[in-house]
């Protein structure tokens, strides 16, 4: 039972890592950051700008919640539970499709 936990804890570390991948390589080659005040401009890269948007969403979630969970935990808990999930959730399409893990 225990290698289940660790396999969970596995695939949330996987979707943390290609979030925070996918934001940082966005962010060296546009040389913007990933907000939703940058959907608001249409261009040619609109697209794949929003694809990142919601591929790295764990990333800034979990961020945000670190840094409000002193002040203000009502506002971080459910942070938190709603990175995790997409963390869980990305991890487990990135082991199974890019690693092969079943």
């Amino acid at each position: 039972m225990a290698t289940h936990y660790v396999g969970y804890l596995f695939a949330i570390g996987a979707g943390l890592v290609s979030a925070g991948l996918i934001s940082s390589i966005w962010e060296l080659t546009t040389s913007e950051q990933v907000n939703l005040s940058a959907m608001s401009r249409f261009d040619l890269l609109s697209p794949l700008r929003g694809l990142v948007f919601i591929l790295s969403r764990p990333t800034n979630l979990m961020l945000g919640a670190m840094v409000n969970v002193a002040r203000r935990p009502l506002y971080a808990v459910p942070l938190l539970l709603i990175g995790g999930t997409l963390s869980f959730l990305q991890g487990v399409v990135v082991m199974h499709y890019i690693f092969g893990i079943q």
